[in-house]
């Protein structure tokens, strides 16, 4: 009964004392969940924390019996001196080890984070400037060992990108610090601005709320030797949007090891086409390589949306280049991209310009800002373009040879003169044009373009010329167009002389060098030498001067040479242009109603200000050779000159001009001249003339007067003989033609005569004395007392005059005239 009291009084006295226990660990709970871990604890834990590389305190620390240690207030620092501080929790739970805890040890188990939020600054030594906010935080810090930290299904938010974290670090001192050298200080601040820079262009992009980006991060590593960590990691994002460019399908995907960051897979979609690309960055060297396997983007609108720069505004794609390079890509301090990379680019189907393009492809590199296109080949659906492009800084250059129609050359001229030359010209679908061309011009001043090289344009006009082939090396600097070894080969198939009279189809023009000075405005032309047609050379330059040209119709091409200058002014006054001509065969002149044909014609021809000059002209025609000179005003339409022939044949001159009986004579005479359009009644000039040997009555205006002599004369009429010589003067005023002096001989007659013919109407008032001598003169002396004088009178048309016999009246000068005396013989003119 003893035994059984003692064992209820012992039961009691347990259940009391458990009771008690239970209450005091329960109260105890209680006040350090209400009232928090004495600064004893508080101590201990910080420390424990600082062992495992954790520099942190807090603001309070209390204890939940169903999350463990809650510090509130948290307070993370970079090292022991506290003075940086790199992050703040609002609260962080900490696992200990409860059994230990209770016998007064203190070991840290994990840590756990629940929805907590970290901030803290990018630039720990500017604590209020801008800072990573990770919010939504969760995920345990498993603490095994003093030299070891595992990360468990870390989350977070981080600039609106959902973060996954897993590591396992390890190290045999965590807590210790190592001492920031002068590279490992560098080495922070590169990895400072790096992480600005990242966060400054994360905040540009957006997303879909529901699908914000994911980025999985796996981190494994010896502290002790961190260059053998290894850090694994995968960006993902099924849509961003920034500035109106949507990308889709994002995946990053690569790792950290050895000081080297490689990008295995770099993938992402525009909508026009896809980006596969690998890459790798030293972040120490800030250096790094890279390679695109594929690439068909929307250039255009990438450029001009993400970096601000619109270098192919003038292109529009049809379908998006395809592209494929490698290379390098180096940070400056600044960490802005200095990029190195060759490769090659190929587009299908574009315009420049407006001007459409099958096809393009080149091999290119890039050099920091400086880009060059090599072996580059444009196909158009008329022609190609091969050469190289170097775009460096503001300068542009270019070595290209091109066969594309002359639309699509438009586009590069910016010189508004050679636009100018060029819309004179006509092209056609057979025609071509072939240049080859060095040259370079700066993005600033693009019409200050400096060029040379080789050009062959084929089956086109220039001025209504038609062309069918134009060579020449050409030389471009600003304000002047240098264009040598000339060759123009002219197209007669359709030209009016050749049509007329037969003729080669084609004919060749040669230049030393054609300089054109547009400051200036000068045409320089050195040494012109070709057989062609005159006018349709002489028209490329001076339209005018070419329609005056156009008179001379030369049966076949002359040889011709010439040099000189035109004035692209509109008055012309520099120009002085000098053509020396020689035709071998004939030339076909318009002269007094009829054709002239000209042989053997030489003359040195001087094109200036509204005037064309012709001197040293000679030629033969008649049978008989001719010279003279002769200026035309193209303004004025005036002209101006003297012309003297020698024993021209009357019988040809007859046949031309129809007169009757023209079977025999020489003609030799000079005329001074001036006129006026084409209008007879504005000629005036003054010459004279002679006859030799020729039948006096067979020129037009003398022949009716043959029966009128042969009635006074009976059966001996004289016309049937020649006339020893026959001469005058005259006068041309306004088309009419003045002469008073008239004085022909036969071996029986002698002849004088005056008056006028009006060249306008073709009307005749002439009078004819006639002194008849020997056999003649007896045989008239019945019937005319007063010596055998004689006097008609002729009016009417030139080509059928009406003659009659006067009365005989006393010339002007008495005596002294010319028919009263021995007539000397007729004046014979030299060449």
């Amino acid at each position: 009964m003893l035994f059984k009291r003692l064992f209820k009084h012992l039961r009691l006295i347990i259940l009391i004392a458990v009771g008690l226990l239970l209450g005091i660990v329960i109260g105890g709970i209680y006040t350090l969940n209400q009232t928090g871990v004495n600064d004893q604890w508080r101590h201990k834990i910080a420390i424990e924390l600082e062992n495992l590389g954790i520099i942190a305190d807090f603001d309070s620390l209390r204890y939940d019996p169903t999350r463990g240690m809650v510090a509130e207030g948290v307070r993370i620092y970079a090292d022991s001196s506290r003075k940086e501080t790199v992050a703040r929790l609002k609260h962080l739970v900490i696992d200990v080890d409860k059994t230990k805890l209770m016998r007064g040890k203190l070991r840290v188990n994990n840590v756990s984070l629940k929805r907590a939020e970290v901030s803290m600054p990018i630039n720990p030594n500017e604590p209020d400037g801008p800072r990573v906010v990770i919010n939504k935080l969760q995920g345990d810090l498993y603490l095994p060992d003093k030299n070891t930290i595992e990360a468990q299904n870390v989350k977070g938010m981080v600039a609106g990108i959902h973060l996954e974290l897993k590591a396992n670090i390890w190290g045999k001192n965590l807590s210790k610090e190592h001492v920031q050298t002068s590279h490992h200080q560098e080495t922070r601040i590169n990895r400072i601005k790096v992480i600005a820079k990242i966060i400054q262009e994360i905040s540009r992009w957006s997303w879909p709320e529901n699908k914000p980006p994911k980025l999985k991060i796996y981190v494994e590593g010896n502290l002790d030797n961190p260059d053998s960590s290894h850090i694994d990691f995968e960006l993902s994002a099924s849509s961003l949007e920034r500035d109106g460019v949507i990308l889709s399908d994002v995946r990053v995907r690569g790792d950290y090891h050895n000081k080297l960051i490689t990008l295995d897979q770099i993938q992402l979609d525009d909508g026009s086409g896809k980006l596969i690309a690998r890459a790798d960055f030293h972040p120490n060297t800030r250096k790094g390589r890279f390679e695109v396997t594929h690439c068909k983007l929307h250039l255009q609108k990438l450029t001009r949306k993400l970096l601000g720069l619109n270098p192919l505004h003038e292109v529009t794609f049809s379908t998006p280049p395809q592209i494929t390079c490698s290379g390098e890509v180096r940070l400056d301090s600044e960490l802005t991209p200095q990029l190195q990379l060759n490769g090659k680019i190929n587009v299908d189907h574009f315009h420049f310009k407006g001007i459409p393009y099958q096809n393009l492809e080149s091999e290119l590199s890039l050099q920091g800002s400086n880009l060059f296109l090599t072996n580059l080949k444009v196909t158009h659906s008329d022609g190609e373009i091969h050469g190289r492009l170097l775009l460096k800084d503001n300068l542009i250059r270019y070595d290209a040879q091109a066969t594309l129609p002359v639309e699509a050359y438009r586009p590069f001229i910016t010189n508004p003169k050679i636009t100018e030359a060029l819309n004179k010209a006509s092209f056609t679908k057979q025609s071509k044009i072939e240049i080859t061309t060095t040259g370079s011009y700066s993005k600033d001043t693009p019409a200050e373009r400096i060029c040379s090289g080789h050009v062959r344009l084929q089956n086109f006009t220039y001025k209504e010329v038609p062309m069918r082939d134009a060579v020449a090396d050409f030389a471009f600097v600003p304000g002047k167009n240098t264009f040598a070894n000339i060759r123009l080969t002219f197209d007669y198939q359709d030209y009016p002389l050749r049509k007329t009279y037969g003729g080669p189809s084609s004919g060749r023009v040669d230049s030393d060098q054609v300089v054109m000075d547009l400051k200036e405005r000068m045409v320089h032309i050195k040494n012109i030498r070709t057989t062609a047609w005159p006018a349709p050379v002489v028209r490329l330059f001076a339209s005018k001067a070419a329609d005056h040209c156009e008179q001379y119709r030369f049966l076949r091409p002359p040889g011709l040479s010439a040099s000189g200058s035109f004035d692209l002014n509109q008055n012309q006054k520099r120009t002085d242009f000098k053509i020396d001509v020689h035709a071998p065969g004939s030339t076909h002149y318009r002269f007094l109603g009829e054709t002239l044909s000209l042989k053997r014609l030489r003359g040195h021809v001087r094109i200036r200000q509204g005037r064309v000059d012709v001197s040293n002209l000679s030629f033969y025609t008649f049978q008989g050779p001719c010279k003279g000179k002769l200026t035309v005003h193209t303004i004025e339409r005036k002209y101006a000159g003297e012309l003297q022939w020698s024993r021209l044949h009357l019988k040809d001159i007859g046949q031309l001009y129809h007169f009757k009986n023209a079977e025999r004579g020489l003609i030799t005479g000079r005329i001074d001249f001036s006129g006026k359009h084409k209008n007879v009644g504005f000629f005036n000039g003054k010459g004279s003339i002679a006859l030799e040997r020729g039948n006096l009555f067979s020129i037009p205006m003398l022949g009716p007067l043959s029966p009128v002599i042969g009635s006074v004369l009976g059966d001996k009429n004289p016309t049937n003989e020649h006339a020893e010589n026959a001469s005058c003067t005259f006068a041309v005023r306004n088309g009419v033609v003045y002469s008073d002096n008239f004085l022909a001989n036969t071996r029986s007659l002698r002849f004088t005569g005056e008056g006028k013919i009006d060249l306008n109407n073709k009307q005749m008032d002439m009078m004819v004395r006639m002194n008849a001598r020997g056999l003649f003169s007896l045989i008239s002396l019945p019937l005319k007392p007063l010596m055998g004088m004689f006097q008609f009178a002729g009016t009417g048309n030139i080509s059928k005059p009406q003659w009659k016999t006067t009365i005989f009246t006393s010339p002007k000068r008495g005596k002294k005239d010319p028919i009263f005396r021995r007539p000397p013989k007729a004046r014979v003119i030299g060449e």
